[in-house]
This record gives structure tokens, C-alpha cells and sequence, in this order.
């Protein structure tokens, strides 16, 4: 799948025929025809290849069915490879929220004895970034200073802006403390990170946790725009010199379907296709990857879900 991170940005490696659904009603044309006649922007209709009838919303695909998807496109119409539904492996991903990591550091109980220096060393381990990076926060305890003035403190370094460490984007987590406990959220959702406390707090006892590990989520807007921008780059978009003297940026990209804070669940089609080769028979194949986002309700959420046979949300 496509994946991005404050580092570095990778596709599936494989070609991927990209559809985003708009939140218009699956299609009621007949035939595919009068689909190309009549659709409107970012609709999208499921069609019998051999007979260019479409396949109805309350109807599940039958498994030696030749059929591709259509959607209507800045003006022009977009297909999928025609394939056997029996063929494909077909799974839907449902929506999941993508999740922060959240770490605690507890120095319930400890006591603050002046000339002594708590630290907390956070290790960054976001894939992309090795080697990975780390930062140390230290508090010098000074005399009189409370368990609860101490964690604050240690809150005080790791929130700000202008620590030094903190330089070229290397502020991973924001703090807070109540009761002697330290928790530290990361701030971004594909971030994670590991946390020690070096040195006399270590000796004194603190410990570190993970309370909540993140997660890369599915089918947040994000998420889909990379998908579709994906499907873009092996349609050829950006990424080839149409004729002399001209840029890729002389054309316009395809109008984004893509739509900020929208949820979606996502279709993946990978049909498998035996070929002619030397090798002995039916063991070259080659497959290609549909992937079709779609807002999880609304539109046409229920009539793919049911043309698919999916149910329920399935992973």
C-alpha cells in the first residue's frame, strides 16, 4: 500500500488502477453506453464486459463475471482492467482511525533531592529515519523542589519550541504530568518512539511505559489522497514529457475526488492472469491491482459493499 511519514513516502511497487468515489448515487444506466452518455462527475457504475450491462447495486457479482469499473472523469470516463471476478482476490479494508502513541513515565514516589538530575531520553523509531535520533530532557532538582514541580519542569523542556534539540523538525512529543506521572503523546500519527530514563531518575526508580501503541490507521483522507495520487503517477501523470519542449508542469492533474476529513473504506481487486511462457504451463502469471475508495456512507457506500458481497466491514 502507499505509505507516507514525515520522512519518506513509498507506493506498492506494482501497477494500481486508482478509482475515489464522490459522494454521488451508484449508477442507474443501463448499459455502459448510456453511461458514457449520461454520468455525471465522479459516478460510478460496475459493468458486465461481455455484455456492457450493468451490474445492478442490490445485485452481488457473480463469480465468472468479466467486469470493470467505471467512473466519470473530468469529462472523460476512467476503466478498469476487464477482468473474471473469480479470478480476483477481492477484500475490503474498513475505515480505522489512525491512533498517536502515547507513553507514561512515572516518578510517583520518589523524592527530589537537590543536585540531582532527572532525565528522560525519548528514541525516535519511526521507520525512515535511521539512524534514529534521540533526545534527552533533563531537570536539575534544586532545593525545595517538589515531585510535582520536578515533572513539570521536565513538561517545560520537552513542549518547547525553542529547545535547541528540537531543531529541523526534531520535536516528536508533546508532554503533560498529574501526580508524578509524565505522559508523553507523540505528534504525529505515524510517529513511534521509545522512551528511557537515564542516569539518577532511572536509579531512583521511574519507570516508562507504553499505554497506547499507535497505529497507521486505513482510509482517512490522508490516506486516500495518497492512494490517488499513487494511481496518478502509473497513469503517467507528472512523470513523463508528453512532447518537445514540454513540462509535465504545462498540464493540469486530474481533478482530486479526495475529500478532507471524509472517511473511507477501501475495495482491493488483484486478479491473477496464466500466461503463454516458457516456463511449464500455467505457472507465469502476472496480476495487476484495482483499488477502489469508498466514503463509508453515503453515495455509493451500500451498492459496492453489496456487489462485492461484503456485509459488514471486513479486513
Amino acid at each position: 500500500m502507499a505509505q507516507k511519514s514525515r520522512f519518506y513516502k513509498v507506493t506498492k511497487g506494482f501497477n494500481a488502477e486508482v478509482l475515489v468515489a464522490k459522494a454521488v448515487a451508484y449508477t442507474t444506466r443501463a448499459t455502459f453506453d448510456l453511461f458514457v452518455a449520461n454520468a455525471v462527475e465522479g459516478e460510478i457504475g460496475i459493468y458486465n464486459a461481455d455484455t456492457n450491462a450493468v451490474i445492478g447495486a442490490n445485485i452481488p457479482i457473480v463469480a465468472g463475471t468479466r467486469f470493470f469499473i467505471a467512473q466519470k472523469r473530468d469529462g472523460g470516463i476512467f476503466k478498469t482492467t476487464p477482468s473474471i471476478y473469480a479470478a480476483a482476490s477481492t477484500r475490503k479494508v474498513a475505515y480505522t482511525a489512525p491512533v498517536k502513541q502515547v507513553s507514561t513515565v512515572t516518578f510517583t514516589g520518589l523524592v527530589p533531592v537537590a543536585g540531582k538530575v532527572w532525565s528522560v531520553k525519548v528514541i525516535e523509531t519511526t521507520p525512515g529515519n535511521e539512524p534514529f535520533p534521540s533526545m534527552t530532557y533533563e531537570v536539575l532538582i534544586t532545593a525545595g523542589m517538589t515531585l510535582t514541580q520536578a515533572v513539570a519542569a521536565l513538561v517545560v523542556k520537552i513542549n518547547s519550541l525553542t529547545n535547541p534539540m528540537h531543531r529541523d523538525g526534531l520535536k516528536i512529543v508533546s508532554a503533560t504530568s498529574a501526580v508524578g506521572v509524565l505522559t508523553l503523546t507523540a505528534d504525529y500519527f505515524q510517529s513511534s518512539f521509545r522512551v528511557a530514563t537515564p542516569g539518577e531518575a532511572y536509579e531512583l526508580g521511574a519507570t516508562s511505559v507504553v499505554t497506547t501503541p499507535f497505529k497507521m490507521g486505513s482510509g482517512y483522507s490522508d490516506h486516500v489522497a495518497s492512494w490517488e495520487t499513487e494511481g496518478q503517477i502509473y497513469d503517467g501523470v507528472t512523470t513523463q514529457y508528453p512532447g518537445g519542449l514540454f513540462a509535465p508542469s504545462d498540464f493540469a492533474s486530474p481533478t482530486s475526488f479526495t475529500v478532507d476529513g471524509l472517511l473511507y473504506d477501501i475495495y482491493h481487486l488483484i486478479p491473477v492472469k496464466n500466461e503463454k511462457s516458457p516456463t511449464p504451463i500455467n505457472q507465469h502469471h502476472h496480476y495487476w491491482n484495482a483499488v477502489l475508495c469508498v466514503p463509508t456512507v453515503g453515495g455509493p457506500a451500500v451498492a459496492i459493499s453489496t456487489i462485492f458481497g461484503f456485509t459488514a466491514p471486513t479486513i
